[in-house]
């Protein structure tokens, strides 16, 4: 396992090299580089709550630096000095800077006893180690021996840190600490907020589909990252130091266990015990913070930090035996970067200043498993774009074959319309005009008909020909067309035989579903009611006229004729046919003689349909 952390701490610290050599010159301690840097890799320390700086006379000790404060003092805690001493050939004259690439916990700076800056208070100290610059004017510097006083204050919740000094021009340091910012702290800084973003998206996306778990554990985790990171987006903590670690500490157990979570569900594993046991590592970690970092429990935290990723490594793992996809490959690649980073910073063999790589070490998993995300939900999108282009395309089909059956049965329809229609006709021409003709033709090869009954008999075999002809042409559901070629054809014979026509049709609302067949029965109705004016009533006047009433419309047709009387069986001048066929039509024939003419009234319903 030794070997495994060596070999993983090499890896690291040559992928963040860059960071590293910006941390320090490569002059000796007390030398100057290249660009005129002086580089001081040793300090003097002295144990001493006072705010100004001690004298030469307290017990100054010397060491070598970078240092941090819990291993070089374990056992002590509070304010204390370093002390840096240097020499200059000559007194600068332009803009000069003092930078310490690591340092933390910083309180007030002097340099040849002024003071030129101070970060912090004991009530929020900074809590990263993080790089630092402090302008100073050349005047504050002298030819000969200068020094420089760095005020730290410890405590159990910090890690406090001093790396080496560097003195120099302005011009000079100024790039080097903003890059080493950026790369300490500002890559950081913005990952916070990323991981941020990311959570909420997740997290909304699993709100909407309960079901896939993987989804809720990775939101949780990049939760966890964004509040783990957000130590660097907050140097200082907005809330009590023991508040703010208490969230720390949470937070990153919290990504480990969550991360864990999301690799089993991914490997298709559910393991419930197991998974209880992940949940309860958090409120540990908490309490051990609480509890003010006990042997106990910072050897047991700091095990399962430095170890933890091994978990959702094998998890990881395991998915890519058992999917043997890029995607699963990819995921596994990207997560020992992780365990890298723990274990490079745990193992001794990092730098004491050197950054926390943690951020940067978490975040190609998390990008891979966002852009895994996104590939998946644009794959079930473009799935479901292709399957409506596909439903589009069956359908259009579907649309096309109904269309054509649809045809085909008009066209079916039309065709048994057209042979009901030519049956019908064929039908009221045998059973009107036909079987007259033949009473006719018999009565003539007898001899017993003149020629006056011929010519009558004719006449109302043209008539019943009429009327089929007329119920043939389209009529619009309208009666009005129909009843006017009626007159038409009537008035001329009424008048020979000096009968007066009263017309007093008024216009009349369509009849839904007035079928050729219909018009045509009610078309007889009104023929049978003038033949037998003509040849029983001897009436000088016929009035014909119409009405609406509630829902029906009516046909009168009265004479001033001498009327009938009606047989004692109800039978009698085809007023039984004429009924007949007014049931059919759906009407009601009603027919009123008297002594002053008949009277005979038709009936039809204004109806949808007739029957």
């Amino acid at each position: 396992m030794k070997r495994l952390a060596w070999a993983c701490s090499r890896a690291l610290a040559l992928a963040f090299g860059l960071a590293l050599a910006s941390a320090g010159g490569s002059a000796a301690a007390g030398d100057a580089d290249g660009d005129g840097v002086l580089r001081l890799a040793s300090a003097e320390f002295v144990l001493d709550a006072s705010t100004s700086p001690p004298p030469d006379s307290a017990a100054w000790q010397p060491g070598a630096l970078p240092q941090a404060w819990a291993r070089e003092r374990p056992r002590s805690a509070g304010a204390g000095w370093y002390r840096f001493r240097f020499r200059l050939d000559r007194a600068p004259s332009t803009l000069q800077s003092i930078y310490w690439p690591s340092v933390c916990c910083v309180l007030s700076v002097h340099v040849n006893g002024i003071r030129v800056g101070e970060l912090g208070t004991p009530e929020r100290p900074m809590m990263l180690s993080t790089p630092q610059r402090f302008d100073i004017p050349a005047s504050l510097l002298a030819a000969g021996e200068n020094r420089v006083d760095l005020r730290l204050e410890h405590g159990p919740l910090t890690w406090t840190v001093v790396g080496p000094l560097e003195v120099g021009a302005q011009a000079v340091l100024q790039p080097r600490e903003r890059l080493r910012w950026w790369i300490a702290v500002g890559g950081s800084q913005l990952l916070a907020p990323l991981a941020l973003t990311i959570s909420a998206f997740v997290l909304l996306l699993w709100l909407k589909r309960r079901s896939e778990q993987m989804l809720g554990f990775f939101g949780l985790s990049s939760l966890a990252f964004a509040i783990y990171a957000s130590d660097w987006l907050f140097l200082r903590p907005p809330i009590a130091a023991r508040d703010w670690m208490l969230l720390g500490g949470g937070a990153a157990m919290a990504i480990n266990v969550t991360a864990t979570l999301t690799a089993m569900r991914y490997a298709g594993l559910r393991w419930r015990r197991a998974e209880w046991l992940l949940w309860a590592l958090i409120p540990l970690a908490v309490y051990h913070v609480h509890s003010g970092f006990v042997w106990w429990g910072a050897r047991a935290f700091g095990f399962f930090w430095h170890w933890a990723p091994l978990m959702y490594i094998g998890m990881f793992a395991f998915a890519a035996w058992r999917r043997r996809s890029l995607e699963s490959l990819l995921l596994f690649a990207s997560s020992p970067g992780c365990l890298a980073a723990s274990l490079w910073l745990g193992s001794g063999s990092a730098p004491v200043d050197s950054f926390d790589p943690h951020c940067y070490a978490f975040l190609p998993m998390h990008l891979l498993i966002v852009w895994m995300l996104v590939q998946r939900h644009a794959g079930a999108l473009g799935a479901a774009e292709r399957l409506n282009a596909e439903l589009e395309q069956r359908v259009a089909a579907k649309a096309e074959e109904l269309q054509h059956k649809h045809r085909h049965v008009l066209e079916l329809e039309q065709q048994r319309a057209v042979a009901a229609e030519r049956q019908r006709i064929m039908s009221d021409m045998h059973d009107g005009i036909g079987s007259q003709l033949i009473s006719t033709l018999s009565l003539v090869e007898h001899g017993e008909a003149s020629t006056k009954e011929v010519a009558e008999a004719l006449r109302e075999c043209i008539d019943d020909l009429r009327l089929v002809i007329d119920s043939i042409e389209p009529s619009d559901e309208d009666l009005l067309p129909a009843l006017g070629n009626l007159r038409y054809r009537l008035e001329p014979r009424l008048r020979r035989q000096g009968i007066a026509l009263d017309w007093q049709v008024q216009p009349l609302p369509r009849l839904p579903g007035l079928t050729p067949q219909q018009l045509l029965n009610v078309l007889r109705i009104l023929q049978e009611a003038f033949t037998n004016v003509l040849k029983h009533a001897r009436a000088t006047r016929i009035r014909v006229a119409t009405g609406v009433a509630t829902g029906a419309v009516s046909i009168t047709i009265a004479d001033d004729g001498c009327g009938f009387e009606p047989r004692p069986d109800g039978r009698g001048h085809g007023l039984a046919n004429m009924a007949e066929r007014a049931r059919r039509v759906g009407g009601a024939l009603s027919v009123q003689p008297s002594a002053g003419g008949t009277t005979l009234s038709l009936t039809l319903p204004l109806l949808p349909a007739l029957p």
